[in-house]
């Protein structure tokens, strides 16, 4: 798996240390879980609403 020998290489070339991709890990937890607990606590769009921002107009 590329992530975990990319970890280990950071590790080995003293580019990082355990802990501080511990700490990085542990913040990006935090953030994912935020806004995953604030996507869905946030309401519904309004029917008319539903594809605002969803495709680029075409330019033609």
């Amino acid at each position: 798996d590329p992530i975990p020998r990319f970890r280990a290489w950071l590790i080995e070339q003293a580019y990082a240390s355990e802990k501080s991709l511990t700490d990085l890990e542990e913040g990006f937890d935090k953030q994912v879980k935020e806004a995953i607990a604030s996507a869905l606590s946030a309401p519904w769009p309004e029917l008319d609403e539903l594809d605002i921002d969803v495709l680029a107009a075409a330019q033609h």
